[in-house]
C-alpha cells in the first residue's frame, strides 16, 4: 500500500512525506505491518500506471463508449456504425499493444488474477473485433440484390449475434481485468 502526508500540519496541504506499507492478516485475525515493505521502482511505477490508463480508457470509457453507439445511438445508424468500428479497433490496439508491452516488461506471465483475466482479454479481444469485421464485411456489397439478401440474411443475422453476444462477454470480461488491474496496484 502507498501513503501520502504531512509530517507538521494535519492541515489539508502539499504532502511532503509519501512512502509504501505492507500488512499482513494473520491466522489468529490480528493484522500486523508486514516486515518487508513493498517499494516499487519509480519506472516501474510509471509503467504500471500507463499500462491502467490506457487500458481502464479503453475498456472502461470506449467500451461504455461501444455499447452507447449500438445500443442508444440507434438513430443516427450509419454514423454511430463507423463510430463503432473505429472505438472497436481503438480498444483492439490499445489492449494487444499494452498487453505485449507488459508481459515483455514482466518476461512472462505470471499466476495471479489480473495476469490471468488479462490473458484471457488478449485473447478475446481480436474474436469480437474482428467478428464486427466479418459482420459488416459479409452484409455490405451485395445487399443491393434481394436474392443474394435473402440468401445470406440467416449468415449475417448468425454473424452478427455472435458479434453482440461475445460484444456483451468481452466488456464484461475487460472490465473485470480494468478492476483486478486496479486492485493489484
Amino acid at each position: 500500500m502507498c501513503y501520502a502526508g504531512h509530517d507538521q500540519t494535519s492541515n489539508f496541504v502539499e504532502h511532503n512525506k509519501y512512502g509504501f506499507f505492507g500488512i499482513r492478516l494473520n491466522a489468529n485475525g490480528l493484522v500486523v505491518q508486514a516486515a518487508d515493505t513493498l517499494e516499487v521502482p519509480e519506472d516501474e511505477a510509471l509503467h504500471w500506471t500507463i499500462h491502467g490508463v490506457w487500458l481502464g480508457v479503453a475498456w472502461l470509457a470506449m467500451g461504455y463508449a461501444l455499447l452507447a453507439t449500438k445500443r442508444y445511438a440507434k438513430a443516427l445508424w450509419k454514423c454511430s456504425h463507423y463510430l463503432h468500428a473505429i472505438i472497436g479497433y481503438m480498444v483492439f490496439w490499445i489492449t494487444v499493444i499494452q498487453s505485449a508491452i507488459s508481459i515483455k516488461k514482466m518476461e512472462g506471465i505470471d499466476a495471479d488474477l489480473h495476469n490471468i483475466i488479462g490473458v484471457v482479454v488478449f485473447a478475446i479481444v481480436p474474436i469480437v473485433t474482428f467478428s464486427g469485421s466479418a459482420t459488416a464485411i459479409v452484409g455490405k456489397p451485395w445487399f443491393k440484390t434481394p436474392e443474394w439478401k435473402t440468401h445470406h440474411e440467416e449468415k449475417i443475422s448468425t454473424i452478427g449475434r455472435f458479434h453482440r453476444r461475445f460484444g456483451y462477454f468481452s466488456l464484461f470480461v475487460g472490465v473485470l481485468g480494468t478492476s483486478s488491474g486496479i486492485a493489484s496496484w
